[in-house]
């Protein structure tokens, strides 16, 4: 049984039978005051499984499977007819499947209900790998985790194994029993991630001289410190010069990834003035731990005006660039009194914009408003 797959359980478990577990909750998006008022027993149900717990239960939801809220309530048989094409697994999800085809880029897996998972060679372990067809075959069973959703119409997703190994280069040596112990593997990891604002250390395992490196922060964890996050100055030389492999590093959590296990830092943001992870990252380390519980304590309070640079605009809102350890977030709905349909039709990458504080998370962001600073409703404030 996989995380996505579609599957068909006489009688429903509305009322719980062994092996299986229907939450009310989970039923429909709208609320369901009783499984009674949708559900009886001798239905045939479709149903996403969301979790499976050895030798206890099987947890289902239909909620994701609902083309418009309610359906559920409305009109069931539908939403189990179009379970097919609508269930997707998420970023992070565990799913298992059969080789197809084996390529040089890497293999085709049939993930079933029509879902074709592509997982590339530079997937597959943390060690290197040059030809695939030396460790699966087609027809081989395959545990990956999904690493991105590539295509929803075509049903095509990216997977990984290699995030899946206990040790880096087990794919190669037992796939079998990193497959066996998947769930494992991947409940470790994520109970070891690291939250965003936190101190962490570890040690350089890689470096791409123009793009970043790439940190051992232990229990298998690796954190990405991208270039342009080493330092508040631009870092023009080689980055081989201001660090090597096995080098100790100190970082600022800046963001993390619990689908993926992905970890980004920041080196940049401890840096006591800007450009010292240029001049002397010894000292910057040295001072990591004084330096974030300052601009810890530095964050701006609600109802304090701040001012700010644009660093990205998505639909939601935009991103600034606040000078402090964590950045300021501004949510469409908070851009103005009046109705906006997207952030990017009044804000651009670079413009300045002042704005109210109205909470600061410490670990994540400070969330800003101008709605109130508009001289008449409508109007730009800043």
């Amino acid at each position: 049984m996989t995380a996505n797959g579609t599957i068909s359980i006489h009688p429903p478990a509305s009322i719980h039978s062994p092996g299986t577990w229907y939450l009310e909750s989970r039923i429909s998006s709208q609320h369901v005051a009783s499984a009674a008022d949708v559900l009886a027993e001798g239905d045939e149900v479709t149903a996403l499984v969301r979790r499976t717990e050895p030798g206890s239960r099987v947890e289902l939801t239909t909620r994701e499977l609902e083309p418009e809220p309610g359906d559920m309530l409305r009109e069931p048989q539908l939403v189990y007819s179009r379970a097919p094409q609508e269930a997707l697994p998420k970023v992070g999800d565990l799913v298992m499947g059969t080789v197809t085809s084996i390529k040089p880029l890497g293999a085709f897996v049939d993930l079933g209900s029509g879902l074709i998972g592509l997982l590339a060679a530079s997937n597959f372990s943390a060690s290197p790998v040059t030809n695939l067809e030396e460790f699966m075959s087609i027809g081989d069973e395959v545990t990956a985790q999904v690493k991105k959703v590539n295509n929803k119409e075509k049903r095509q997703v990216s997977l990984s194994t290699k995030v899946l190994e206990p040790e880096a280069g087990d794919m190669l040596r037992d796939p079998k029993a990193v497959y066996q112990r998947a769930d494992e593997t991947a409940r470790m990891r994520r109970e070891a991630l690291p939250k965003v604002y936190d101190l962490v250390s570890g040690r350089v395992a890689a470096i791409r001289p123009s793009r970043g490196a790439y940190i051992d922060l232990g229990s298998g964890v690796v954190g990405r410190l991208m270039i342009r996050d080493v330092s508040a100055s631009p870092v023009t030389t080689d980055l081989g010069q201001l660090m090597a492999v096995g080098d100790e590093v100190k970082a600022q959590v800046k963001t993390v990834d619990k689908g993926t296990f992905q970890v980004w830092l920041s080196t940049k943001v401890l840096e006591p003035e800007p450009g010292d992870m240029l001049r002397d990252p010894k000292t910057v380390y040295e001072r990591a731990e004084e330096t974030w519980r300052l601009r810890r304590e530095a964050l701006p309070k609600p109802g304090d005006l701040v001012a700010g640079k644009v660093m990205s605009v998505v639909p939601s809102g935009a991103w600034l660039d606040l000078g402090k350890s964590v950045p300021g977030f501004l949510h469409v709905s908070r851009i103005s009194s009046q109705h906006v349909d997207s952030a990017a039709d009044v804000l651009a990458e670079g413009d300045e914009v002042t704005a109210l504080v109205r909470r600061t998370e410490p670990g994540s962001r400070v969330e800003l408003s101008v709605q109130e600073l508009e001289p008449q409703p409508g109007t730009e404030g800043n």
